[in-house]
């Protein structure tokens, strides 16, 4: 009988997947918890200098600690930029400010979520 991997436990070393690109600047939007968080963790591994975005500065700031760590190792940087990312001018302004602070961004994820209860008729 084999075992199924936990989907949630991070690897100690990035994987065979995050070899398709050469480390560069990566701004995570949604990146202090959750999928985006694991994905930063993942880049950081790699060598990734990262832009963290989320809406609450504090989980933000303890995320960019966490991975900073983590990018010592690896020669990454990691910054915060607080920003909602359902804020189109701001995020547009954010991403001229991380871009001249940073250089340009080689690759963006967006995982940043909202959820909305209700029912479905």
């Amino acid at each position: 009988m084999s075992s199924t991997p936990n989907p949630l436990t991070l690897p100690a070393e990035p994987g065979p997947e995050m070899a398709m690109a050469e480390p560069g600047h990566a701004w995570v939007i949604g990146g202090s918890s959750g999928i985006g968080a694991a994905v930063a963790h993942a880049l950081a591994l790699a060598g990734w200098r990262l832009s963290l975005s989320a809406r609450g500065e504090q989980g933000l700031r303890q995320a960019c600690q966490r991975l900073g760590g983590l990018a010592g190792l690896a020669g990454a940087r990691v910054s915060a930029w607080p920003v909602d990312a359902m804020d189109a001018q701001g995020l547009s302004q954010t991403a001229a400010r991380l871009a001249q602070a940073h250089g340009p961004v080689d690759l963006l994820v967006y995982a940043a979520g909202d959820a909305v209860s209700g029912r479905f008729d």
